[in-house]
């Protein structure tokens, strides 16, 4: 008797900064025992959506072939170029293949066991913006804009306190 694949996720969340680069991966995993009766798991993207696309170490058509007991990496990538919540989706199709010929598990070849739709959520946020302002005296100074302003309070005697 021989086993069927079982394809296992781990599907990425993540708090980006404007910015970031954007790559990001799920991991895929062949849940199915090492004990030589188990096929192998076959995973394909077949499709990214709703602002996933691409990655470095993967994209839509990348298949993995993944012995029982093993795991590895998808990459995708998001815009990172304003904040917002991107929310897709990463269709992945998945199969077992026992394969075919004299040095197969059992020579049954592929059976599909479907499409996992991988629903992903990223936020990217905005860096935090320093704004100082002197509300009133003039013991205090500030110079600079942006991300690089100094706020100076001048010269405080000890004991004298604000």
């Amino acid at each position: 008797m021989y086993w069927e694949a079982q394809a296992g996720f781990t599907v990425p969340g993540a708090t980006l900064h404007v910015g970031d680069s954007g790559a990001l991966s799920f991991g895929v995993a062949n849940l199915a025992a090492a004990d030589g009766y188990s096929e192998t798991l076959v995973a394909t993207v077949a499709s990214l959506s709703g602002g996933l696309f691409a990655g470095l170490s993967g994209g839509v058509g990348t298949t993995a072939r993944l012995a029982p007991g093993a795991s590895t990496a998808v990459g995708v990538s998001v815009n990172t170029a304003k904040a917002a919540v991107i929310k897709g989706v990463a269709a992945v199709t998945v199969a077992s293949d026992g394969g075919v010929g004299v040095a197969s598990l059992d020579g049954l070849s592929q059976t599909s066991l479907g499409t996992q739709n991988l629903g992903v959520t990223f936020t990217v946020d905005n860096f935090a913006h320093p704004d100082f302002q002197v509300e009133s005296g003039t013991a205090a100074t500030v110079t600079g804009t942006g991300l690089t302003e100094t706020l100076n309070f001048g010269t405080i005697a000890r004991g004298t306190g604000c």
